[in-house]
């Protein structure tokens, strides 16, 4: 499944609460939703070529929280509904604080017989291994042991195939392996109109994450904990940007600022956004140079054009450059 995706993140502070937000426009209600639980474990190169380039590839584990006026007992609070889903986010665009992303999905189905998340890649497909924490399939031809496919840790070993390829030109022949995990309690807040349809949904976000040990990071001990909190507003389709505009009003009124880690991953992966230190080059430009330097050029330009391609954008441009490059 293939959506547009615009919301705007907004750090916060440990003690920050989210305001009252009825009435934010004319005939605005707000509802508050379940809490989900959130399990998420990114995946890209050891070198982080997917992080530089600004797309994600993520497994995400949510589980909605039952409501109190259905729990019984003073014990932990029971489990709702359960899903699965892979997702590649591609950069669209940026106006200001307004991030606007194409996010593709590949949702997971487990049935009876497997644990959750054993069905993110089949028996004998190509799937991508998950760098140290996975071991190919001896045999492609016979099906594997449910229980190879996640780890003891519980993350997934795999990449979705389908999600796999999609980044795949982007990882230029690299494997795909884990390089964050992130839990995060998140309460949600949807917006509707009086009739009850969806304007946007405001998500709070508790995060605590941490990054394992990449060619970029250096190969020594994983990350430490990283925690922090953030709102996120997200339009829903078809809602206009007033609705995304007078809510982030509200919120910088209550004590949320502008983000300024970018996304979750990079907040974890503590990216500056730079990439590593050019190599000191020798006195004068030799023709070698030139050319390295040409190659890449073209290479970049094919790799920004590539996602959209392959997500069927119809934008002749995104065909015509590539084709240049």
């Amino acid at each position: 499944m293939q959506q547009l995706e615009q919301e705007v993140k907004l750090d916060i502070g440990p003690d920050w609460s989210l305001p009252d937000l009825s009435g934010v426009l004319p005939g605005v209600r707000a509802h508050p939703m379940p809490d989900l639980a959130l399990e998420t474990t990114y995946f890209d190169t050891p070198d982080l070529r997917l992080a530089r380039r600004h797309v994600t590839l993520r497994f995400r584990r949510e589980t909605e929280a039952v409501p109190r006026s259905r729990r019984r007992g003073n014990g932990p609070p029971p489990q709702g509904r359960t899903s699965e889903v892979w997702t590649v986010k591609l950069p669209s665009s940026s106006d200001g604080t307004l991030l606007t992303r194409t996010e593709l999905t590949w949702v997971v189905t487990p049935s009876r017989a497997e644990p959750a998340g054993s069905r993110a890649v089949p028996a004998g497909s190509r799937a991508v291994p998950a760098g140290s924490r996975t071991a190919p399939a001896s045999s492609r031809t016979a099906p594997a042991s449910p229980r190879s496919r996640t780890g003891p840790d519980g993350l997934p070993r795999t990449v979705h195939p389908e999600a796999a390829a999609f980044v795949h030109a982007i990882a230029l022949g690299r494997p795909l392996v884990a390089v964050a995990h992130l839990v995060t309690t998140r309460q949600r807040t949807e917006l509707r109109t009086s009739d009850g349809r969806r304007l946007a949904e405001i998500d709070h976000d508790l995060v605590n994450g941490r990054a394992f040990a990449t060619e970029e990071r250096g190969l020594g001990a994983d990350g430490g904990e990283v925690r922090f909190s953030e709102v996120e507003v997200e339009l829903a389709e078809g809602s206009s940007l007033e609705i995304l505009e007078a809510v982030v009003d509200k919120l910088e009124e209550s004590g949320a600022r502008a983000t300024s880690g970018g996304s979750k991953l990079a907040k974890v992966l503590q990216l500056s956004g730079a990439s590593k230190a050019p190599r000191k080059r020798r006195r004068g430009p030799l023709m070698a140079d030139l050319l390295q330097q040409q190659a890449s050029s073209c290479l970049d330009t094919l790799l920004d054009h590539d996602p959209a391609i392959r997500a069927g954008d119809t934008d002749p441009e995104h065909i015509h450059r590539a084709r240049v490059a």
